[in-house]
């Protein structure tokens, strides 16, 4: 898991960077408020670990949700490390103010409601508009780890749904 985060920690830098270069100056100033939060994560990785409870309800399979950002008076967003084992997913959710993941490692799925599957993979960045319900999560022989930029509107980031059947989740594999 050690090598995971630290794996996962110079590819964020790496697309941030190149996020940086490619962005109007008002986007390079929301990338520096990242990066100054990535410099000031726990280096265990232990910080505001998601756990027990939450993670039966709102996940299927092994996931680590690592919160590494919390919004605040600075920020309308939040930033969080999610690993996921083969087969693991979130459920079906929407935001109500959309949310970006940047894939750090292996290789998974984003699933709107509607659409065909995304097959996504290292170095992919999915933005997700508003009220778009959709899930995520890994493939079936691969470790997946995104972080995800969650933003907030009149205090929530998230409305869950039901969970991602096995039936739901084998199908993706067919397209």
């Amino acid at each position: 898991m050690k090598k995971i985060f630290l794996n996962s920690i110079l590819t964020l830098s790496i697309l941030l960077a190149a996020y940086s270069c490619s962005q109007p100056t008002e986007k390079t100033q929301e990338v520096a408020k990242l990066a100054e939060a990535v410099n000031a994560i726990d280096p265990i990785f232990t910080q505001n670990p998601a756990q027990g409870d939450f993670l039966n309800k709102f996940f299927t399979g092994k996931v680590g949700v690592n919160m590494m950002l919390k919004n605040d008076e600075n920020n309308e967003y939040s930033i969080a490390n999610v690993i996921f084992d083969a087969k693991s997913r979130t459920n079906w959710h929407t935001h109500p103010k959309g949310q970006v993941l940047l894939v750090l490692a292996g290789e998974g799925f984003y699933k709107a409601e509607g659409e065909p599957v995304r097959k996504i993979k290292k170095g992919d960045v999915v933005n997700i508009p508003p009220h778009v319900n959709h899930w995520h999560g890994a493939a079936a022989n691969s470790e997946f780890v995104h972080i995800a930029l969650t933003n907030y509107k009149d205090g929530q980031n998230v409305a869950w749904g039901d969970k991602v059947t096995d039936e739901q989740y084998s199908s993706v594999l067919a397209e």
